[in-house]
């Protein structure tokens, strides 16, 4: 009884996989022919959303994707989506397991999102780089970082952006 119930979660577990990955592919399909007609402002948002839909499968493609909207942004000077493509090549390097090349992206990032006056943008970048300064070994920065995070969500009144500083600060 025991191996059969066992084999019924199973079963359902690939089935939930393999519908979950045909969702996925459709919507990467269908934001690739967006693509093929896009120009403009739209197509840096489509090239986002494509480097965000490989972000955890293949950060490779991921990072491509990244690197193709910064140029396009960079080449239309929309400062607000450069911040945007820097912090997904940050994500997609931190995926990789390039925490140095990561940080340096985050930075950028939060650099541009501090010229903006974005306090959303500053406080998720802060807290990224609190992430990474943790997996770094490098304690007291993390918490700094997560602190002040914390704080631009408390002004912010962000809850949910609350929570994510405290659980990443421990606290």
């Amino acid at each position: 009884m025991k191996t059969f119930k066992l084999t019924k979660l199973v079963t359902l577990l690939i089935w939930i996989s393999l519908i979950s990955s045909f969702a996925q592919g459709r919507s990467t399909d269908s934001l690739e022919l967006e693509l093929a007609s896009a120009t403009g402002v739209e197509k840096i948002d489509v090239l986002l959303d494509l480097s965000d839909s490989f972000l955890n499968d293949q950060p490779h493609q991921s990072i491509e994707y990244a690197n193709e909207a910064l140029e396009l942004s960079e080449k239309s000077t929309n400062i607000k989506r450069q911040g945007l493509a820097l912090f997904q090549l940050a994500y997609a390097y931190r995926v990789q397991g390039d925490n140095v090349k990561a940080l340096d992206f985050f930075f950028q990032s939060l650099e541009i999102t501090q010229q903006l006056g974005d306090k959303t943008g500053i406080a998720k970048n802060l807290n990224q780089i609190g992430q990474l300064y943790r997996y770094m070994g490098n304690y007291s920065d993390a918490m700094d970082t997560h602190v002040e995070a914390l704080r631009l969500y408390e002004e912010l009144g962000n809850k949910s952006g609350i929570a994510a500083s405290l659980i990443y600060s421990g606290i």
